[in-house]
């Protein structure tokens, strides 16, 4: 019997290349569809953010469109039944979510509280106060993952945060804008809201990696629960009657509506996408970064200066970015 050289095997040394071929493909694959998804997100929440000023900003004959739980309720109701139809029209026979409902509606629930207590921080501090104070959203989500979801993260994971937070810090945050008292209603709604970010972050990466549901059943019964969490509050509020009465008087603000609506169903699509092969925490990367590509576009197309200490957090924010890209998940 004569020993096989392992290390000169001509069919071994073949299969180990072949093997190394296909991860440095997947890698690859995941890379691009993370870009996709990031261009995606993106692209869907400046225009979602434009026709929400539209909507609520401007003028209707002297009247504005206040009715926020009303649109909301709306914007939740249209993501469900879309999600619904792409459901039934891609779900392979004996295809069942097998995620429990308490799951859906606790993720839905502090995705909500997140959302109060953003918009009612803004009546104790001033704009850029919360802007700064919500551009720390990831570090919340990248804590309670660990702690609810049970996801670790290597050590360039927490310096990419940390420097993406910074540099999104430096180039919101002016100095001069801030006329506002500090209040601390106002910082512990803020906190509040921070918290629930992450407690959803946490739950999300908890479903994702027990139970692993598609990116449409996810978005499904997510905003299924989170309609039925929002519309009792719309009812009793008012805002079902006055978002309803206000239609007929202004119809010219219909397209507006649809465009937000279907924005947010688009937005959200890519929101799930990645939340099923990325994980929440670069999600919430991702919807923190839009604030920051909001303004700079803004500031590229209106041709507004930058000052220093937007370019420095600009290109902070850049190259953690690119350095999460391509080494965050190794």
């Amino acid at each position: 019997m004569h020993d096989i050289d392992v290390e000169n095997n001509p069919l071994l040394t073949a299969a180990k290349s072949q093997n190394a071929k296909t991860v440095v493909s997947s890698v690859a694959q995941k890379r691009l569809l993370l870009v996709k998804c990031f261009t995606a997100v993106i692209s869907c929440y400046l225009v979602y953010g434009v026709c929400h000023e539209s909507i609520t900003r401007q003028l209707y004959e002297g009247e504005r469109f206040t009715f926020t739980l009303w649109l909301i309720s709306v914007q939740t109701l249209t993501n469900m039944t879309v999600a619904s139809i792409i459901v039934q029209l891609s779900s392979r026979p004996g295809e069942v979510d097998k995620t429990p409902f308490k799951y859906y509606f606790a993720c839905a629930l502090f995705f909500c509280g997140a959302i109060f207590g953003s918009n009612q921080a803004l009546q104790y501090l001033s704009y850029p106060s919360q802007v700064v104070g919500k551009a720390c959203k990831p570090i919340p989500v990248l804590i309670l993952s660990g702690l609810v979801g049970r996801k670790s993260y290597n050590y360039v994971k927490y310096l990419c945060v940390l420097t993406l937070v910074l540099g999104i810090t430096m180039f919101l945050y002016h100095p001069t804008d801030e006329t506002v008292q500090k209040q601390g209603v106002g910082h512990g709604l803020l906190i509040f809201s921070l918290i629930c970010d992450g407690l959803c972050g946490g739950m999300q990466e908890k479903v994702r990696s027990k139970f692993c549901p598609n990116e449409n059943h996810m978005m499904l019964w997510t905003n299924l629960c989170s309609f039925l969490i929002l519309f009792p509050f719309c009812f009793l509020s008012g805002d079902f009657f006055g978002g309803n009465a206000f239609i007929p008087r202004h119809p010219e603000i219909l397209p507006r509506i649809l465009a937000f609506c279907i924005c947010s169903v688009a937005g959200q699509y890519f929101i799930f996408l990645t939340i099923k092969h990325f994980g929440p925490l670069t999600v919430s990367i991702i919807t923190t970064c839009r604030k920051f590509f909001s303004v700079l576009f803004s500031v590229l197309i209106f041709g507004n200066v930058l000052t220093v200490q937007q370019w420095i957090g600009a290109i902070i924010v850049f190259t953690g970015l690119i350095v999460d890209i391509y080494f965050g998940e190794h």
